[in-house]
């Protein structure tokens, strides 16, 4: 899984909280698309 590659890249990109936020919502579709896969 590559979250560790999104955070170090938002680490180094984000310059403010929505940018942030915006991250952190595409690593949770990240998840719930692999969870969808691996369950359905």
């Amino acid at each position: 899984m590559q979250t560790g590659n999104l955070r170090l890249y938002a680490d180094a990109q984000y310059s403010s909280p929505y940018a942030m936020s915006v991250f952190v919502a595409l690593e949770v579709a990240m998840l719930h698309k692999i969870w969808l896969a691996c369950y359905f």
